[in-house]
């Protein structure tokens, strides 16, 4: 992650190369915590108390849910972090019903979701609730409650849905937000905390110029702020390395809630595994372009570094793309009566799996209605004939319940590992009641073998951040998920 600013043609954040430079020792120094945080840190993280749901919430809510609402109920602006398939829409929906009228702001796929959800568990807050998608949010006069799910669509300070909805949080004076998928580095957690408290969390870096006195910058702490030529004079910072990670924890624990499936339902096993299908001619090709895309990254921006990565990430799915196929073929043929979701990206890929299934299938990307879809999944459900889900990773990676199916097949990694951990969650959920086994079709030597290690690297930095604001009130059990590095 690459920021810089121009203002009034000088850029702001890049000051000439010499002074970025000289400033790297600055930002070595250890800066003492200003007293809020000291206090903040000493201080008892907050436990949460169950509440009941209002009568007029027509479901019944499990003992952790409960626990999750008294949490939301503790503070004006809250952030609950279960996990996916824990039920994050029927804690919303009760939050809600006690903070009357209400907006509920979520991606544009999951409205239909919200609203199925809404008729059928508050019919009482008929127009009294507006659902809105993230490009279509705005204010709306008397509404003071905002429930936000997939939170984590919030996580860039300077995007464009990021401003519109802190304009809309100054006229509201409740707001909580919902994500199974909070954050995998730590910089992804700062703009979160400045919803949550804008007061202590107001400056994210102060990009190598004077310090304000008794400021605190969060990426002075907790990320590891690295200077970036970009060209001639001018510069940049990356803020891709993390720091004081546990002391970060401390910090969430005491403004979010998170809550892992295997702290509060037991559910069946999940097993996920690096299937190696083949290995590439020349894996120095890739290695080289992984290394140029990162240069391209530090020295260009986010945007081309992506673009050039997605390329060569559909370079080798090309390539692996003869072994895909007799692996999705024979393993279809080895389990007849076994529903299985085969995710891809590109819809090349998609296009192709499509013509060599030898069984009946259904296939839903980004082009397909909200209705289609509905009725599509109903068929896969309901007809034992039907036993592949073609899907779209980044399509259907949320929204969906899909613990009839215990097999998920990745053809295709991509380089957003939360599209991943979403779409393990579509089967691995309440009411499965089978061993699920999730494999990724992987291609030594290619962007695969450093995809997966990047995910497994994210994984374990989530860990990190969110173990300590996992409930210790509720028992836990060994954790179930078996992850095999490379």
């Amino acid at each position: 992650m690459v920021r810089s600013r121009l203002v009034n043609g000088r850029d702001q954040r890049n000051p000439p190369l010499d002074k970025a430079w000289t400033c790297k020792s600055r930002l070595a120094k250890e800066v003492p915590n200003p007293e809020w945080l000291v206090q903040l840190l000493q201080s008892k993280a907050p436990a949460p108390e169950p509440r009941q749901a209002p009568e007029t919430y027509l479901g019944s809510l499990r003992l952790y849910q409960q626990t999750a609402l008294g949490f939301a109920n503790h503070r004006p602006r809250t952030l609950l972090a279960l996990d996916c398939g824990l039920g994050k829409t029927h804690i919303g929906i009760a939050y809600l019903l006690q903070h009357l009228p209400a907006m509920v702001i979520c991606p544009a796929s999951l409205k239909a979701s919200w609203h199925e959800h809404l008729a059928t568990y508050a019919p009482s807050a008929a127009g009294q609730v507006h659902v809105m998608s993230y490009n279509k949010m705005c204010r709306i006069p008397g509404v003071e409650c905002i429930v936000v799910d997939e939170a984590h669509y919030l996580k860039q300070e300077t995007s464009q849905r990021s401003k519109l909805f802190r304009t809309l949080l100054e006229h509201c004076s409740r707001t909580l937000l919902l994500t199974g998928t909070p954050a995998q580095r730590n910089a992804d957690l700062y703009h979160l905390l400045k919803i949550l408290d804008p007061v202590h969390f107001s400056h994210f870096f102060h990009y190598g110029f004077k310090r304000q006195q008794g400021q605190f910058y969060f990426a002075e702490r907790y990320c590891v702020p690295q200077p970036v030529w970009i060209g001639g004079t001018r510069h940049g910072f990356k803020f891709t390395q993390n720091s004081h990670t546990e002391e970060l924890a401390q910090v969430c624990g005491r403004y979010m809630l998170r809550m892992k499936k295997e702290d509060v339902v037991t559910l069946p096993t999940l097993v996920t595994t690096a299937v190696m299908v083949g290995q590439a001619a020349n894996p120095q090709y890739f290695t080289t372009q992984w290394q140029a895309i990162e240069k391209v990254r530090d020295t260009q921006g986010n945007r081309k570094a992506d673009s050039a990565l997605l390329a060569l990430c559909r370079e080798t799915s090309q390539m692996k793309q003869p072994f895909v196929d007799i692996y999705v073929r024979d393993w279809i043929q080895e389990n007849p009566t076994e529903k299985v979701i085969v995710f891809y990206h590109h819809r090349e890929i998609g296009d192709h799996l499509q013509s060599i299934l030898p069984v009946e299938y259904v296939r839903i990307d980004g082009k397909t209605s909200q209705k289609k879809r509905t009725r599509l999944l109903q068929t896969f459900q309901h007809t034992p004939e039907c036993q592949v889900g073609l899907f779209s990773l980044c399509a259907t990676s949320t929204g969906l319940n899909l613990q009839f199916a215990t097999k998920i097949i990745f053809v295709e990694l991509t380089f957003l590992s939360v599209h991943h951990t979403q779409a393990e969650a579509r089967i691995h959920r309440i009411g499965q009641i089978h061993k699920v086994s999730v494999d990724y079709l992987l291609m030594e030597g290619t962007t695969d073998t450093l995809l997966w290690k990047s995910l497994l690297a994210k994984r374990q930095t989530e860990r990190l951040l969110f173990d300590a604001t996992r409930p210790r009130s509720v028992p836990t059990v060994p954790e179930e998920e078996e992850l095999e590095p490379l």
